[in-house]
């Protein structure tokens, strides 16, 4: 019977690889890294859902005062306004088209149909070509349009000074 014959105890241990102290020092790194990554991404959600509101109901905004900018640009001359007051545009179009404007309880409408519902306030303004309050719709040389959006408790002013092309003298 032979006996197995074992190293020797004094023969030093084999340097490749890892030690133990290595492999839990990597893993504490990895870990704070880790946590650190999550905290950033988790705080990128919260501003990216505190901010989606606000940008939906300005994309909102902006939509309606291209709309009614395009509209209010294309009145053709000055017997083409029927009505008008701080929430309330009435006029025929280039086309003969009867378009009409009207803000109530938060809705806008553009010819009795909703355009936005997420305004908090919306006015018209007019003016003269001196800078006077107009008489009548055909003293009108310029129309100032104040929007208000809001979202989550803030609000969103959008001022715009429109020229109708019609109307210019």
């Amino acid at each position: 019977m032979r006996h197995r014959q074992y190293p020797p105890l004094t023969k030093q241990a084999s340097t490749s690889g890892f030690t133990l102290v290595e492999l839990v020092v990597v893993m504490l790194i990895l870990s704070i890294v880790g946590g650190i990554s999550f905290f950033v991404v988790l705080e990128s959600m919260r501003v990216y859902s505190r901010t989606q509101p606000r940008i939906e109901a300005s994309y909102e905004a902006n939509l309606v005062a291209r709309r009614i900018m395009s509209d209010v640009r294309g009145i053709p001359d000055d017997q083409s306004i029927q009505s008008y007051g701080e929430t309330k545009l009435e006029f025929a179009s280039s086309t003969g088209e009867r378009i009409s404007y009207e803000y109530a309880n938060g809705v806008l409408l553009r010819n009795s149909q909703p355009l936005a519902e997420r305004l908090q306030g919306m006015a018209f303004g007019f003016e003269s070509a001196d800078g006077s309050t107009p008489a009548s719709g055909s003293d009108i040389h310029l129309v100032r349009l104040k929007l208000v959006a809001q979202s989550a408790g803030e609000t969103i002013p959008l001022a715009l000074t429109i020229f109708p092309r019609g109307l210019q003298r």
